[in-house]
């Protein structure tokens, strides 16, 4: 199997570069950076008081990578909106201010905590080394020593006191074991000795007080023996011990071996203040390279948090501004002309969410009044053209008519040839007058259009109205009817039941020109809280998907016959009620959907 490594390396590229995997990228590192800087931070507390660069070298180089990377991706989100300034696009300017204030905002806090801290961590480490403290630590390691000196200067004097007691006599106590014993016993508890022994060459013990219990002389060497024999005063510090070796008689190579208890706190305080002065002198050599180890990962972490949190700047002000810009965008092409424009964004659940909200509002109500002040100009202009059609037409019908049915009357016995052609011709005469008449009959009832005369009306009952008379008309068509039981509606009733005549006229058309086998039509009335719905539906060819806005244009029409008034006339009538009229496809069936929507006042009320 040949696997093509280029395009699979395009393919993880092209991952790689998309936005989500970008983003979500980012998310992963500033996270990573946080729980390096926690990691760094508790690596150091667990610190022995003298910091090992060695132990904290990787966490400093995933720091400085986390950091590269974190810069990378903020340099590439300035640089991407340096672009889109340099394009123009709109709201560029105001986008990098708030940049800007959320950058000065995240960055003084942090550089004045940075530089506070070095300046106080500087201080700490030279108040360690000033002389005071210097003189505090070695004097307490001075009093420790001297105690354990003057204890090792009491012990010596003993030993020396009793050695000059018992070298005249040694010979005759070597003779007699339990008279030596019962002598060194004695001189012990002079002297609070708690070890008193007496041994030869050969470390056999030859005589020992009675309250000696744990003999210690075993890691005595031939070297201290040698010290002994020529004179010198062999001393011994182990635990809370202090012990001596002096030679007790040369002539019998005789040697005797005291020690003492000291306080166990002392020689433990001893140490500890040993121990503290090797630590302190360790730490003064390493003074430079603490403060430098120190202010290195200072440095990156506060890097590490002045980046994540201009990241988290950034991400902020493009959150806040995208809705923004989306606004003046919107703004600028409603100021050409676009009432269309509406705005989707994210819920930021703030005032912003409000103002997207009124902003779509007021583009659909301007759109809404433009419509109809757009209607109202046109059908103006036709309903002044149909007053002179109606004007100009009417006057000479009536005389063509008559003289018409004259000719007819007077003419048609004396013709004798071919008097079929004369009544035809006669006939389309007065056929066509007759449909002129009707043409201008509508022109000026469209002309003459009055303001509605509202008054409370039961819609349920207009509406049964209309549809009965059009069940009687078209028994052969199924019509059907769904509402509630009553529905009070203050309107004109006259002009209400024009528009649904006309709706269901055409309806009516509609089927009857495409011959639907069975048809339907129905009239379904929804009430809503502050809006109500009529919506007519049929089972015919439906609207075509093109100009369907260009219907309720007057002479607009798809029909051979049709004057292009009627729906023209319900538009009209429905905006005077506050209303507005949809054209659909039928939800159910192939078909045209026509929706009414009106509001109507809390005082108005509808039956259930």
């Amino acid at each position: 199997m040949i696997v093509d490594t280029s395009s699979f390396t395009a393919r993880i590229m092209q991952l790689l570069s998309s936005d989500k995997v970008t983003k979500n990228m980012q998310y992963v590192v500033m996270f990573l950076a946080l729980c390096s800087c926690i990691a760094t931070l508790w690596v150091m507390h667990l610190g022995s008081g003298v910091l090992r660069a060695a132990a904290v070298l990787p966490y400093l180089y995933i720091n400085l990578g986390l950091l590269v990377l974190m810069l990378i991706f903020i340099v590439r989100r300035v640089v991407a909106l340096w672009l889109d300034r340099k394009r123009g696009i709109r709201g560029t300017k105001l986008h990098l201010h708030l940049i800007m204030v959320l950058a000065i905002t995240c960055l003084l806090p942090a550089v004045g905590i940075s530089v506070f801290s070095t300046f106080f961590f500087n201080s700490s480490i030279k108040s360690l080394f000033t002389e005071p403290f210097k003189t505090t630590i070695n004097a307490a390691t001075e009093i420790a020593e001297n105690y354990i000196k003057e204890n090792q200067k009491t012990i010596r004097i003993d030993g020396m006191s009793m050695v000059m007691q018992l070298r005249p006599i040694t010979s005759a106590l070597l003779q007699n074991t339990e008279e030596f014993n019962h002598g060194l016993t004695q001189l012990s508890e002079q002297r609070g000795l708690n070890e008193v022994i007496v041994f030869d060459g050969h470390l056999n013990i030859i005589a020992k007080s009675y309250f000696t219990f744990a003999l210690a002389f075993e890691n005595i060497t031939l070297q201290d023996l040698s010290k002994a024999k020529e004179g010198e005063i062999v001393l011994f510090t182990h635990k809370d011990k202090v012990r001596a070796l002096i030679q007790l008689d040369p002539v019998s190579d005789t040697y005797l071996f005291i020690g003492k208890t000291v306080s166990e706190e002392v020689t433990k305080a001893m140490k500890k203040a040993k121990g503290a002065v090797t630590a302190y002198s360790m730490l003064e050599l390493q003074q430079g390279d603490i403060q430098l180890t120190f202010l290195a990962f200072f440095a990156v972490l506060v890097l590490v948090l002045i980046l994540a949190s201009a990241w988290l700047g950034l991400s902020l002000a493009n959150t806040l501004f995208s809705p923004i810009s989306k606004l003046i965008e919107a703004a600028h092409r409603v100021s050409q002309g676009d009432l269309t424009v509406r705005i989707t964004n994210k819920p930021l659940n703030n005032e912003i969410d409000n103002l997207i909200g009124a902003f779509n509002h007021m583009t659909q109500r301007l759109k809404k009044q433009n419509e109809e002040l757009a209607f109202n100009q046109r059908k103006a202009a036709w309903a002044d053209v149909a007053r002179k059609i109606a004007h100009e037409i009417k006057n000479p019908l009536t005389p063509i008519q008559l003289s018409a049915e004259r000719l007819k009357r007077k003419y048609l016995q004396q013709i004798e040839k071919d008097p079929d052609t004369f009544q035809n011709c006669i006939d389309t005469i007065i056929r066509q007058v007759n449909h002129i008449g009707n043409l201008v009959n509508e022109f000026s009832a469209f002309a003459r259009m009055p303001d509605p005369k509202t008054q409370e009306e039961d819609l349920v009952d207009l509406c049964k109205q209309a549809m009965d008379l059009q069940i009687q008309a078209y028994p052969h068509i199924n019509f059907e009817f769904k509402g509630p039981k009553n529905f009070l509606w203050d309107c004109d009733s006259q002009q209400i039941n024009q528009v649904l005549t006309n709706l269901l006229q055409n309806a009516i058309n509609a089927v009857e020109e495409s011959k639907v086998l069975k048809p339907l039509i129905s009239l379904r009335l929804l009430p809503d809280d502050k809006h109500f719905y009529m919506i007519i539906e049929d089972n015919g060819p439906g609207f075509e998907k093109e100009n369907r806005e260009r219907l309720i244009e007057p002479y607009y029409t798809t029909r051979e016959k049709g004057t292009g008034l009627g729906l023209a006339i319900v538009s009209k009538i429905a905006m005077d009620h506050n209303g507005n009229i949809e054209f659909k496809d039928n939800e159910h069936q192939s078909g045209a959907r026509v929706v009414l929507e009106f509001s109507y006042s809390k005082k108005e009320q509808h039956g259930v």
